[in-house]
């Protein structure tokens, strides 16, 4: 049957294929938990997307990437890395939804619990002044939390795209129950008036 409301199980994630230790995305309810679709593939910004939105300008709306990173990561990024996740920082901005998520928690950093040269102070005015040019960061040690944070991070600019294309696209629909392909938006011209469009 088809519908106008766009579900998570509609969508497909993208994983970077550099991409070591994965998130694991699921949806529905904790007794009951669905993997979501996941496809690997050379991503050329970040770790994670969806299919349809991975570059910038993609879907017509920017676009939807998300960075993780190990509380070691983070710190190289500080470091001797740094001029490189610069770069890094002003491909994230091209994205419409952007997102850096660390496996950390945010005590570590007060209390700087690693060693190496980088202090507290150092990586706390990164992170502070990366958040002001504009890129989020979510803070968390559990996987899965991250995960479930991710993946909702990444439906909610899937459905808010889908919603305005609505606005031009009053006769868009999804088909089926669930899955499949996702149709990028930037596809479908607002001047087409399909009675049913499979995602």
């Amino acid at each position: 049957m088809a519908r106008k409301d766009l579900r998570i199980s509609d969508l497909t994630f993208i994983v970077d294929t550099r991409e070591q230790a994965p998130l694991e995305f699921f949806y529905g309810p904790a007794e009951a938990r669905v993997p979501m679709q996941v496809k690997r593939a050379g991503l050329d910004t970040g770790d994670y997307s969806v299919c349809g939105f991975e570059k910038p300008g993609s879907g017509g709306a920017g676009g939807v990437v998300v960075e993780r990173k190990e509380l070691s990561d983070l710190l190289g990024c500080i470091g001797r890395e740094r001029p490189r996740f610069e770069r890094e920082i002003d491909r994230l901005l091209a994205f419409q939804a952007r997102l850096i998520v660390v496996e950390a928690h945010w005590d570590e950093i007060e209390l700087g619990l690693w060693r190496g040269l980088v202090t507290p102070a150092a990586v706390k005015g990164s992170i502070q002044g990366w958040m002001e040019r504009g890129i989020p960061f979510f803070f968390h040690r559990d996987r899965q939390i991250v995960a479930n944070f991710v993946g909702n991070f990444m439906f909610c600019h899937a459905r808010r795209r889908f919603e305005q294309l609505l606005t031009c696209l009053p006769e868009l629909r999804i088909a089926g129950d669930h899955g499949g392909k996702l149709l990028s938006p930037s596809e479908v011209p607002c001047t087409k008036s399909p009675s049913t469009t499979k995602i």
